[in-house]
């Protein structure tokens, strides 16, 4: 966890601030104030150590360039602007003292680096919504958008716009699909209709000759319609469904082994085999 910072109350540590430190200087007053986690008040009183002439302004320069643009970081981390945050900590690799806060910084560098990979994904993630909403394909792009607003949602308040706009293109896009939907049921049926009155017994033997004739039949199998119905096959294909058997050594039932779905229009037959499916022609 990152150690929280302790906000100095007024502009600058006054000169009855350092009272009572006794011989101990500004820049080991300001080192002391890292360890406690008070970066703040270290950047401060660096601050005023590099202000005055002595055999230490120049390293209390580079520690003050060290807590300050910790602090600059952190502020930014705390208003989510997550560029500014990590602009300021690259500026503390190349500082000598950077060992000193090093662990802090790493983890700070770390907290904010998922934070802007998972709005960067988010942000790529919408393109590609885009594109497949364009192309049509509404339920791809439904499903990566539910997916994308759950990968950010740990951001909470810090993205509470971007989810907002997010469920506002979830919904839209679900009213879509039940559009879609309601459409492929309406044209289901009125392809059922009209290949009633073209007598789907002979459109279903057809289905069934064509996966004969393809010459995936051998000794011991055979096909079978699964029924003369039409069923809708998928990718807004409809057609019938052949089922292929075989008879085991010594069992008087036969074994299911595939099914070819025809489709009704092109003709086309593909194989489904153990979840695996095949075009054969």
């Amino acid at each position: 966890m990152i150690k929280k910072i302790v906000v100095a109350v007024g502009l600058l540590f006054s000169l009855s601030f350092f009272v009572g430190c006794g011989n101990k200087s500004l820049v080991e007053q300001g080192k002391a104030a890292i360890k406690q986690g008070n970066y703040e008040e270290a950047t401060a009183i660096f601050k005023a150590a590099s202000e005055e002439e002595s055999k230490d302004k120049e390293e209390a320069q580079s520690l003050y360039d060290l807590t300050y643009n910790y602090v600059i970081s952190i502020k930014a981390y705390n208003e989510f602007k997550l560029d500014v945050a990590l602009d300021s900590l690259k500026k503390l690799e190349e500082n000598k003292n950077e060992e000193l806060m090093k662990e802090d910084i790493t983890s700070l560098k770390e907290e904010i680096s998922k934070d802007k990979s998972a709005l960067d994904d988010f942000y790529s993630s919408m393109d590609k919504v885009n594109d497949l909403e364009s192309e049509g394909k509404i339920s791809e792009a439904r499903d990566l958008l539910n997916k994308s607003l759950k990968n950010i949602s740990y951001l909470g308040e810090n993205v509470k716009e971007l989810i907002a706009s997010g469920n506002s293109k979830l919904k839209s896009l679900d009213e879509k699909l039940d559009k879609e939907e309601l459409g492929k049921k309406d044209k289901n049926k009125e392809e059922k209709t009209d290949f009633s009155e073209k007598n789907n017994k002979e459109l279903a033997n057809k289905a069934l000759e064509t996966v004969k004739n393809l010459g995936v039949v051998k000794k011991d199998q055979y096909l079978e319609l699964k029924s003369e119905d039409i069923y809708d096959l998928g990718d807004n294909s409809y057609g019938f469904i052949v089922n292929k058997y075989y008879y085991p050594e010594g069992k008087p039932e036969p074994a299911f082994i595939c099914q070819y779905l025809v489709d009704k229009e092109s003709w086309k037959v593909k194989e489904v085999k153990e979840g695996i499916t095949k075009e054969l022609n």
